[in-house]
């Protein structure tokens, strides 16, 4: 279990059980350019190993991820001809619509050149049409590719309903590590505790005394979720669009999240297992999921770092 090796090693102060979570790969626009960029570097300067080291790093990210479809298909049975895969997450991370460089394409490329009935995709913070735009691109291969014919019969579906991506589904890959997926609590909750300290501004008096700075750094000290994204509260509502707007169309489609729930809402799995094919498979790339829960609901999980509950 990745998990108590996480613990034993993370509790070296100087690494510490954060940087040591499993996943499916690193993306972004920006990591694997910075270690390209290193590579360059390294190569220029006459540092063979050291280029050969980061050009690993690269190369092992995106193994990880073909190790991750290639373990989807060897548990069902081999093939996924006529069956159907749903896909939880397309951003690069949770919380963003950035899908620049994603895992998550090159899982769904690999997937549906093992010719599935169906792939369907939700994300909580992606629109729909811009999921469609991006698998449109993916499809658009270079035709020298010796694999561009391959996958034509599948069909990739961008959903705005989580319910209706996993309806009739054989199994579930979490790809982004959002909120909404979750059947675990989050291990950076905090608990709201009844002494906590009340904000103290506007202070009284038109001059800070001690003890108005005192109270503002105890309130500025204690855990809140609502400072992380604003810890100096200076962020403003954003102002309205035009009339003509080209994008609104395209964003009305998501202002509400996972099946017409408010942003933010977590899933039902129990109604998820209800509608799945059996055997109902779950496979999860982010290490979000608890496997004896689902297990309950009669869903086999795989995570990665972890043995799959059969």
């Amino acid at each position: 279990d990745i998990d108590e090796v996480a613990a034993a090693v993370g509790s070296d102060a100087r690494v510490g059980a954060g940087f040591l979570k499993p996943g499916i790969g690193f993306g972004g626009s920006c990591l694997k350019k910075d270690v390209l960029s290193l590579v360059y570097l390294a190569e220029s300067l006459g540092l063979g190993h050291v280029a050969e080291y980061w050009q690993y790093v690269v190369s092992m990210n995106e193994q990880q991820r073909d190790r991750f479809s290639r373990r989807v298909v060897r548990c069902l049975n081999n093939t996924l001809v006529g069956k159907k895969i749903t896909v939880l997450g397309f951003a690069f991370k949770a919380n963003t619509s950035d899908v620049r460089e994603s895992p998550t394409m090159d899982i769904i490329r690999a997937l549906r050149d093992e010719n599935p009935l169906e792939i369907a995709i939700f994300d909580p913070c992606c629109n729909p049409v811009v999921i469609r735009r991006e698998i449109e691109m993916m499809m658009t291969r270079d035709p020298g590719d010796p694999d561009a014919g391959r996958g034509d019969g599948c069909l990739v579906v961008a959903y705005s309903d989580v319910y209706e991506a996993c309806a009739a589904s054989n199994a579930i890959l979490i790809t982004t590590e959002c909120d909404e997926f979750r059947n675990t609590r989050l291990p950076s909750s905090v608990e709201c505790r009844p002494n906590g300290h009340s904000d103290p501004r506007p202070f009284a008096h038109g001059k800070l005394t001690e003890m108005d700075i005192l109270a503002l750094h105890e309130f500025l000290l204690q855990p809140s979720a609502y400072r992380e994204g604003d810890p100096l509260r200076r962020y403003r509502e954003e102002p309205p669009c035009a009339e003509d707007c080209p994008d609104c169309p395209d964003c009305e489609m998501i202002e509400t999240r996972v099946g017409g729930c408010r942003a933010g809402a977590a899933v039902d799995w129990c109604k998820i297992s209800y509608h799945m094919k059996k055997p109902r498979w779950l496979f999860d790339g982010k290490g979000i999921i608890d496997p004896e829960e689902m297990a309950s609901l009669g869903i086999h999980v795989e995570s990665i770092g972890r043995q799959g509950k059969v």
